[in-house]
Formats: structure tokens, C-alpha cells, sequence
């Protein structure tokens, strides 16, 4: 696994990560405000 490959599979991760939290987050409602675009 090279550096870029790596680098994508962190910002793949991220991205999860940060749709999971905005799932959770009850309160966030307006998705003009998306992490990540």
C-alpha cells in the first residue's frame, strides 16, 4: 500500500466517520452545514 493510497483510505474513513456524527447529531438538521461537502 503506497502513501496515496493511504492518504485516500484515511480521507474514505474520515468522510464515514463525520456522516455517522452527523447522523447522530439530532439537533444538526440543515445539511447545508455537511462536513465534507
Amino acid at each position: 500500500m503506497n502513501y496515496t493510497n493511504y492518504k485516500q483510505a484515511i480521507q474514505t474513513k474520515t468522510k464515514h466517520v463525520m456522516k455517522q456524527i452527523h447522523q447522530k447529531n439530532k439537533e444538526c438538521k440543515n445539511h447545508k452545514y455537511f462536513f465534507f461537502g
